[in-house]
């Protein structure tokens, strides 16, 4: 025992002579290669800490990567803003506009959200396309097919070397998200049935259907609200894991029999909902239905009524032109509701459908690309100290004539089509009414007067 404790010691020194031996030459040979990866021995860091580490000096940057900067920038709130108008649920405006049609007129006006998106949709896509090329003309410029363009297919931005790094990124992110969970596909599949519920509960384009809205007693009381709340409903029954019971449990599975957590709670739901946008459309309802209630829309529609003088169509664009400049110093939601209880009474006035007025005002209110104030989409954009003022201003004064334009067109085209914007419907008059027995003003010959004898015949 004695001999094999002597050997055991021996051996030992043995070793701590290799193992010190080993790292002096591998420290030497650091040295001599004065290469030591220093970020192989740190923790690898989060993704907030590496979004914080990269860091731009926008000031270091050639006038034209800042530009391209400012123009990235800008067409994201621009994006927010135009995308919005193509779904009742998109913007606060929207929902104001429904809400105010539906409590003056029902569902006999035929604003669902089929109806709204088949409408907004087209408009939604021009916009966006003449919202990039300005961009493109005011920031960076349309290249030619000549030298120019020679040495811009040339230059490092263009390299194969770059376009691999960008490419190795976002490959890497998005194998980073792994295949879709059970949870988020439950998830787009709620949301899926919801717009479907949307587009069919009253689908005019579908002739002879009366939509899932006919089987219930009476349909009039069956709005868009009713397809969130069933939905909304449904959240917090289906479960956010596989369930483990018959057919569905796993082979692998040996968590006991039960029921499994709802992909929708009440404590998340307190936590998540943006409680201050629930406030801000329910004040925005309130207002209108104050200048409802209180007799100011219909004392101002009367008051308006003197301008039966001109044309619609010049009264639509005097109408959206002074809510784009209006909505770029107030809240969205607010200048909708103010003028969209005020605009049907005044088509009412003057003999003409509501929705040839208050659909485009309401798209107006979008129309804030001018100033940082003028959405939550253009605070932000702002925020990052790339932008300034002029240059917000420069931009956002042609789109919004070109965002007015594009409204106007839109209902005195197809609008035509969709809403029957051309005449005066049975469902916006009241007992006192005499438009349906009245001369009335039809967009496309604003210069003439359409007498509507009592049998609803129009005739010149």
């Amino acid at each position: 025992m004695k001999g094999n404790g002597t050997q055991t010691e021996d051996t030992s020194e043995d070793v701590e002579e290799v193992v010190t031996s080993s790292v002096d030459v591998r420290l030497t040979e650091k040295d001599d290669n004065d290469e030591v990866n220093i970020e192989d021995e740190k923790e690898p860091k989060s993704d907030e800490e590496e979004a914080a580490a990269v860091i731009i000096d926008f000031k270091s940057l050639c006038s034209e990567d800042q530009a391209l900067s400012k123009a990235l920038l800008l067409c994201i709130p621009y994006a927010a803003n135009i995308g919005g108008t193509a779904t009742l649920t998109g913007t606060g405006p929207n929902l104001v506009a429904q809400s105010v049609i539906d409590d003056l007129y029902g569902n006999a006006a035929g604003v669902t959200f089929a109806s709204w998106l088949a409408y907004c949709l087209p408009g939604m896509i021009i916009l966006e396309i003449l919202a990039w090329l300005w961009l493109q003309f005011l920031f960076i410029g349309f290249r030619g097919c000549g030298k120019e363009c020679c040495e811009c297919l040339r230059c490092n931005c263009n390299s194969g070397e770059d376009q691999k790094s960008a490419n190795d990124v976002l490959r890497k992110q998005y194998d980073d998200l792994g295949p879709i969970r059970w949870a988020e596909g439950a998830v787009f599949g709620h949301f899926l049935l919801l717009v479907l519920m949307w587009i069919f509960r009253e689908p005019s384009f579908i002739p002879g259907f009366g939509g899932w809205s006919a089987i219930f007693p009476e349909p009039e009381y069956v709005t868009d609200a009713t397809a969130a709340i069933f939905v909304c409903f449904l959240l917090y029954v289906f479960p956010a894991d596989v369930p483990n019971f018959l057919c569905c449990r796993k082979n692998n599975d040996e968590s006991p029999v039960g029921p499994r957590k709802a992909l929708l709670d009440w404590k998340i739901t307190q936590k998540k909902l943006a409680w201050n946008i629930i406030l801000l459309l329910g004040g925005g309802f309130a207002l209108a239905d104050g200048c409802e209630k209180s007799g100011l829309s219909a004392w101002m529609g009367e008051k308006f009524a003197t301008l039966d003088g001109i044309p619609p169509w010049a009264l639509l664009l005097i109408i959206t032109v002074v809510i784009a400049m209006f909505t770029e110093f107030t809240s969205n939601v607010s200048t909708a509701s103010i003028f969209a209880p005020i605009l049907a009474e005044l088509a009412e006035a003057l003999c003409e459908n509501p929705l040839y007025f208050v659909i485009p005002s309401i798209l107006a209110c979008s129309l804030a690309f001018m100033l940082p104030v003028a959405t939550p989409p253009n605070a932000i954009a702002f925020s990052y100290g790339q932008l300034t003022i002029p240059d917000m201003a420069k931009a956002g004064a042609m789109m919004n004539v070109i965002g007015i334009i594009v409204i106007n067109l839109m209902m005195n085209t197809y609008g035509i089509l969709i809403f029957d914007s051309r005449n005066f419907p049975a469902w916006a008059a009241d007992e006192s009414s005499t438009c349906l027995t009245e001369s009335t003003f039809f967009p496309s010959t604003a210069h003439m007067y359409m007498t509507a004898p009592s049998n609803g015949t129009c005739v010149c």
